[in-house]
């Protein structure tokens, strides 16, 4: 005996093939966000700076590779130039630039990224007659009213300092090259050297830093976290700040953030409005002295990757503060 088969109304088909496509899309999604989420400014498409007009500029560690958004308007003629140094003739061919449309990131999401097909790639050239840069340049034309992904990628053993330009530029003073945060000399915790800007922020060091911040002023450093007794990439730290005098509304005029160490890139173009903290120090009292200030901050930092902490102090007074990367409750505060 035959069984009859079973059809669906037409209207049920279109209501399950939307939904599977919703469905799809919100998996794409959800990979991008945690694949995001471990990794700092520019490091991953998702997390691409957008190119601006002029030189965009920052330092590249071994191994490392950041990502700029272009969208275009109209059909134009496109233009990428990549100066970089130190250039010693041989690390121009581990340095490399490439162009993505938007349709081949998920094969980067995937882990796939071998099989990225790019619209182009910078060639090797020698203009500017600087034996110690290299440069890169492409041109090509792009479609209007799409987005397309700069990849620059350093396969070198030691960081590169790099300025990016959606132009043909031949030559371009560089000046002074960006500090790399790498390459900072550690100081003794009792005497480091005031820092005023995120373009050279000193490596916090273990355990803390103790020093006097002037009034109005702000002193940066950077640091990473790596617990040898837990594997895990998502780790959890604290920072404790403690400062004198504090009293009165100096509680409310002394505290410290945390940014992604690509902040600096920002503040170089001088986008201060746009440098975002992800944690802040919350205001405390643990130590049970009304003369001392206190701020602390408890989240999760990625194991290994670089950040940046400022602390601020828009008192109309010098301070002293003792930052700890811990939660301390009741130090003793030495001078």
């Amino acid at each position: 005996m035959n069984t009859p088969e079973t059809t669906l109304p037409f209207s049920l088909k279109v209501f399950l093939f939307f939904a599977a496509a919703a469905f799809a899309a919100a998996a794409v999604i959800l990979i991008i966000s945690v694949t995001s989420a471990a990794t700092t400014t520019g490091s991953a498409p998702a997390l691409a700076v957008a190119l601006v007009d002029g030189p965009n500029t920052g330092v590249m560690g071994p191994g490392e590779q950041r990502w700029f958004r272009l969208k275009t308007e109209q059909q134009a003629e496109q233009s990428l130039t990549l100066i970089f140094t130190p250039d010693d003739g041989q690390r121009i061919r581990r340095v490399n630039m490439q162009i993505f449309d938007a349709t081949q990131l998920p094969m980067f999401y995937h882990g796939d990224a071998s099989g990225m097909a790019n619209l182009g790639a910078g060639q090797i050239v020698a203009r500017d007659n600087n034996p110690v840069t290299g440069e890169l340049f492409w041109n090509g034309w792009l479609p209007g009213q799409k987005e397309y992904y700069i990849q620059l990628a350093n396969g070198n053993d030691m960081p590169v300092d790099y300025w990016l330009f959606a132009a043909n530029v031949t030559s371009y003073p560089l000046g002074e090259p960006a500090p790399s945060a790498a390459a900072a000399v550690p100081v003794a915790p009792t005497t480091p050297t005031p820092v005023n800007d995120a373009g050279n922020p000193l490596p916090l060091p273990a355990g803390g830093t103790h020093t006097v911040l002037k009034a109005g002023a702000t002193h940066w450093y950077s640091f990473s976290h790596n617990d040898l007794a837990n594997s895990d990439q998502f780790q959890n730290m604290n920072f404790t700040l403690f400062f004198t005098p504090g009293d009165g509304n100096r509680q409310e005029q002394v505290n410290f953030k945390l940014y992604p160490v690509g902040a600096v890139e920002a503040w170089r173009r001088g986008q201060t409005d746009q440098l975002v903290n992800f944690g802040a120090g919350m205001l405390v009292s643990r130590d049970g002295d009304g003369l001392t200030g206190e701020r602390f901050w408890s989240g999760t930092v990625i194991r290994g990757d670089t950040y940046l902490l400022v602390v601020e102090n828009s008192a109309d007074v010098d301070i002293d503060y003792w930052l700890f990367d811990a939660d301390i409750e009741r130090p003793e505060l030495k001078p």
